[in-house]
């Protein structure tokens, strides 16, 4: 009976070692990917497979999760994403508010590809609503604790404001929370990066 429970507790170590290292390569691959976009898609499903073996070990799972989503969403594959995201429990995330946002995400995706601009805007407000709930309920603050929820928050807020609204909420903000004043200060250079790179794009077309 001892040797059985020395050899299955190998057995979990070996697989949670195994579990980590596909993760670990999978995000190195990514990171390349975001840095010099020069990933083909090959490449993208091939580390979608070592992402999918690290989901199998609760340890991993919920790295894995994010990254098969970031994936997903670079992939444009909208409807699998939403599919995955449903299948998921609340759990499989780092924040609860997180299965809800990505499922409006992938909605607004799906439309956005179908040209169907209101019914994207419509889920990209559901998407954000599910994070300014989840703010204020835990009254959670724009901390060390919190920065990571305020990105989620603000990111999806500039998808259906303007870039002058969400910089004047963003510096009320930091009046509230003038100890939180340098992580509010970079989410404003993010936003004006954002903005103006969206407007360039545009100016391309």
């Amino acid at each position: 009976m001892t040797a059985f429970l020395i050899s299955f507790a190998s057995c979990l170590s070996n697989k949670k070692k195994d579990c980590i290292g596909h993760l670990r390569y999978a995000q190195s691959v990514y990171n390349k990917h975001l840095l010099n976009n020069d990933t083909s898609k090959k490449d993208l499903l091939n580390i979608l497979v070592q992402t999918n073996s690290a989901l199998e070990c609760p340890s991993t799972r919920i790295g894995a999760v994010e990254l098969k989503i970031s994936i997903l969403l670079n992939l444009k594959y909208y409807k699998r994403g939403y599919d995955f995201v449903n299948s998921l429990n609340i759990y499989d995330f780092k924040y609860s508010y997180k299965k809800q946002m990505w499922r409006s995400f992938f909605k607004a995706k799906s439309y956005e590809k179908k040209g169907d601009y209101l019914n994207q805007k419509i889920n990209f407000h559901k998407a954000a609503n599910s994070v300014k709930n989840y703010i204020k309920s835990n009254n959670i603050a724009p901390d060390n604790n919190g920065e990571d929820i305020y990105y989620d928050f603000y990111e999806l807020k500039s998808k259906i404001s303007s870039k002058e609204e969400v910089i004047t909420e963003l510096k009320k903000l930091k009046n509230t929370y003038p100890s939180n004043a340098q992580f509010i200060d970079a989410l404003i250079q993010t936003i004006i990066y954002k903005g103006d790179k969206s407007t360039t794009a545009t100016q391309n077309e």
